[in-house]
C-alpha cells in the first residue's frame, strides 16, 4: 500500500475502488497507461457510434477530433515528453476539442494513478504539468464534503481527512496548502478538529482566528487537550500578541 502513516479513513479511498471493481470480469484489469485508459474508451465509443446513430457513450469523446487530440496527447504523457506536449498545445491549443480533451485526460490520469494505490510508479509529472493536469485530487474534492455536512456533527472526519493527506507520499499538500483552503470555504469548525490543529500543527490563536474559529469552540477545544497543550497554546498566542503590538508601535514611528 501507501509509504509512510496512513490514517484509518485513507483506506476507506482504496476500498471503495476495490468494492467497485469486485462486480467486474476478473480476467478486466485497468489500464495501466493513459494511452491504454483513453484507447479502451475509444474504442467502445467508435463501436456505439458505428453500430447506433446518434448514441454516444460520453458527450466528450462522441467528437473524432476530441478523441484525436486526447489519443496523441497521452501517448505524449505516458512518455512523459514535455517537449511532444508543447508541440501538440502549440497545433491544437487554440481549438475547443483541445479543452476537452485536456479535460477528459486530467480525469482519466487521477484513476491511473490513483494517489490512494500507487506506490512506486514512475509518473509522468512533469509532461502533465506541462498540459496543466495532476493525478491528485483537489483539496476541494478531499473535504469539500467532510466539511458541508460533518463538521456541524462535531465528528473527527475532517481531522482524519487532513492527517490522511498529510501522510500520503504521493500527494505534496502541505499543512499550509489545507490552511488557505478552510479559510477560502469559510469554514465553521468543530472542536474537534480545531483540538487536532493545536495538538498535531501547533495551532496557536492568531492562526485559529484566521480561520475564523468561534471562541466557544476554541475553548472547548482547550479544555478537552492535554494540559501540556493548553499551556503551549496560551504562550504562543500571548508571544504572537506582544509581537504584533511591538510591530505596530514599530510602524508608527517610522510614519
Amino acid at each position: 500500500m501507501l509509504k509512510g502513516k496512513v490514517a484509518e479513513f485513507t483506506y476507506d479511498f482504496s476500498s471503495l475502488n476495490k468494492e467497485a471493481e469486485s462486480g467486474m470480469d476478473t480476467e478486466f484489469s485497468a489500464p495501466k497507461t493513459l494511452s491504454a485508459s483513453v484507447k479502451y474508451m475509444n474504442d467502445v465509443q467508435e463501436i456505439y457510434t458505428d453500430s447506433f446513430v446518434g448514441f454516444t457513450t460520453n458527450f466528450e469523446v462522441a467528437n473524432k477530433k476530441v478523441r484525436q487530440i486526447v489519443q496523441k496527447l497521452a501517448r505524449a504523457i505516458d512518455e512523459n515528453s514535455v517537449d511532444e506536449v508543447k508541440s501538440l498545445k502549440a497545433e491544437y491549443g487554440d481549438c475547443a476539442e483541445f479543452g476537452k480533451a485536456k479535460k477528459l485526460l486530467n480525469e482519466k490520469c487521477k484513476t491511473v494513478w490513483n494517489v490512494f494505490e500507487i506506490t512506486e510508479e514512475k509518473i509522468p509529472q512533469e509532461a502533465m504539468k506541462t498540459l496543466g493536469i495532476s493525478n491528485i485530487p483537489s483539496l476541494d474534492f478531499l473535504l469539500g464534503n467532510t466539511i458541508k455536512y460533518f463538521e456541524k456533527d462535531n465528528c473527527q472526519t475532517t481531522s482524519r481527512i487532513i492527517e490522511s493527506i498529510l501522510n500520503n507520499d504521493n500527494m505534496r499538500y502541505t499543512i499550509e496548502d489545507i490552511h488557505n483552503y478552510l479559510i477560502s470555504k469559510n469554514a465553521k469548525l468543530n472542536y474537534n478538529t480545531v483540538k487536532y490543529l493545536i495538538e498535531k500543527h501547533h495551532y496557536n490563536k492568531n492562526k485559529l482566528q484566521e480561520l475564523k474559529a468561534a471562541k466557544s469552540v476554541i475553548d472547548k477545544a482547550l479544555k478537552n487537550t492535554t494540559f501540556k497543550n493548553s499551556a503551549k497554546f496560551c504562550i504562543e498566542s500571548t508571544a504572537q500578541a506582544i509581537f504584533k503590538t511591538v510591530s505596530a508601535i514599530k510602524n508608527l514611528k517610522t510614519v
